[in-house]
């Protein structure tokens, strides 16, 4: 078996995902939480040496135990050994 020498690519998406249901599905290790969340990875780079990711996610309409009326964004990108991020 040979390794080819490109990069990796992967990318995933998910888009108005009830956090609710899937909390019922849990049980009692996730905190009570609410909400839709919508988000996309870009993972690529060769993922042994130096991966590249990407992460744009959203919650609205979120609920994180009392608290509610919560919406928010978070831009996240991490490449050579650096995280950054926006939110």
């Amino acid at each position: 078996m040979q390794r080819r020498n490109r990069d990796d690519e992967l990318h995933l998406s998910a888009t108005s995902i009830d956090i609710g249901s899937i909390a019922a599905f849990v049980g009692e290790s996730l905190p009570q939480i609410d909400g839709i969340f919508t988000g996309s990875a870009d993972i690529g780079g060769d993922l042994e040496t130096q991966p590249t990711i990407d992460v744009d996610v959203t919650f609205e309409r979120g609920r994180v135990l009392d608290v509610a009326g919560l919406d928010g964004s978070l831009l996240a990108r991490y490449a050579n050994g650096q995280l950054e991020l926006d939110a």
